[in-house]
């Protein structure tokens, strides 16, 4: 258990670093260490803004290694920058890409339903994943007056219709995320749910909170005129923009006004963690075997020893709990399992009950098209993809059969057709 606790702590070649300095982020941001793993990067196959190309290492010491095996097949493999999300699955319909991503429901309903898909040329494949999925949600800075009350908080949890941003938005294919933590196996508690949209609840706990006038804009106010209304800081992203708007639509029925601000989101991130805002729509990247409550909720990461905000951390809430405090030091610092998820699940359950952050949604599957001379394991010993990544393609199990390449190129000039093809994997679909 303690290996994987500090597992990501990799191998650094001490001599590589001994120009270190103060212009360091200058001087090595394009110098590549010398790694353990089977590809590495020449200083010729970066072309900056363009792409990187990943060259695989003939001798690479893993080669023959039982776990290994078989894997990592391709020569090269290039990366590309393309920005345009369209542009992207044109070049991958001419054949200047092998996959392209189309998880997103128009890439997959719209985009992927061409000829050469029905013909058997590009094949799509769809797979449930069981992998700790970004904290998409809104996060409220327990710092500002209003969110103080939990009621507020409430509230509003009960004012965010995320079950019509999925079906609008995607297209009914997402789920509600169910909590702050999700897709870490057993460490997930499952007494956690989010709060469903209900315009009267809502407004139950708003009277409590004391916003119990409702004003000709039909925003609810206290006797004192003082407004229930938010700013919602989110990315400048037409999907973002687009998600924000309804949700500030169907907050209204509940008699709350949603201010959104729209920003880069280097800025929104930032702001983040510098607790300038109040309340927020940011995710984070998560990875396995656990969750780091540690920098999300221990005081430590909200407020300093004067009492003052804490800037730069990942604690946005400004959360702070002596209980908490000790259950976020004692789960960091213990290597039981059995305690681990015990310890996990207590604190989920007091982030859930004091309402900091409002679950929105998660993808539990991804799904990309390819052209048909890329294949994919699928054998009883290794699954199309592993549970410990979430994109087929992290496992470098696939290969290039170069046969049924040019079987397809020629089959394309001939007019020659193949059975189309769609391959969907629900292995870790959960039920």
């Amino acid at each position: 258990m303690m290996y994987n606790q500090i597992g990501d702590f990799a191998p650094s070649p001490p001599h590589f670093y001994e120009e270190f300095g103060p212009d360091y982020e200058e001087r090595y941001n394009w110098k590549h260490q010398p790694i353990t793993g089977p590809y590495y990067v020449k200083d010729e196959d970066v072309d900056k803004g363009v792409s990187i190309t990943l060259t695989r290492k003939k001798d690479w010491w893993g080669n023959d290694k039982k776990f290994y095996r078989y894997r990592y097949n391709p020569d090269k493999i290039v990366w590309r920058v393309i920005r345009d999300r369209d542009k992207a699955f044109e070049l991958f319909r001419a054949g200047l890409l092998d996959m392209d991503l189309v998880s997103g429901p128009k890439s997959w309903y719209e985009n992927t339903e061409i000829q050469k898909v029905y013909d058997g040329y590009i094949e799509r494949h769809w797979w449930y994943n069981d992998f700790p999925r970004p904290q998409f949600g809104v996060e409220m800075n327990l710092d500002r007056p209003k969110l103080k009350d939990i009621n507020v908080r409430l509230g509003l949890a009960h004012s965010m219709n995320y079950e019509k941003v999925i079906k609008v938005k995607f297209w009914g294919d997402s789920n509600r995320l169910s909590g702050f933590v999700d897709g870490y196996g057993d460490y997930v508690n499952p007494n956690v749910t989010p709060w469903p949209f209900d315009p009267a609840k809502a407004r139950q706990y708003f009277q409590k909170a004391g916003f119990t006038d409702e004003g000709d804009d039909g925003v609810l106010r206290k006797p004192d005129g003082t407004r229930l209304e938010f700013t919602l800081s989110h990315y400048a992203i037409r999907t973002y923009s687009e998600i924000m708007s309804i949700l500030q639509t169907e907050a209204k029925k509940s008699g709350v006004d949603l201010i959104l601000d729209a920003k880069d989101p280097s800025i929104v991130f930032t702001e983040a963690m510098d607790k300038k805002f109040e309340l927020t729509h940011v995710a984070w990247s998560v990875q396995p075997p656990y969750f780091s409550f540690y920098e999300y909720f221990h005081s430590r990461n909200a407020y300093d020893e004067q009492g003052n905000i804490k800037e730069k951390t990942n604690n946005v809430f400004a959360y702070q709990d002596p209980q908490m405090d000790k259950w976020v030091e004692e789960y960091r610092q213990t290597a039981n399992e059995a305690l681990k998820i015990e310890l996990a699940h207590k604190i989920q359950q007091q982030v859930f009950e004091r309402c900091v952050f409002i679950p929105g949604w998660k993808r539990d599957f991804e799904r990309v098209a390819c052209w048909r001379w890329l294949r994919w394991p699928d054998t009883e010993t290794v699954k199309f993809c592993p549970p410990i990544v979430a994109y087929p393609f992290e496992h470098y199990s696939f290969w290039i059969d170069e046969q049924m390449q040019q079987e397809t190129k020629e089959a394309m000039r001939s007019g020659r057709v193949f059975p189309e093809v769609q391959n969907v994997v629900e292995m870790y679909r959960k039920k």
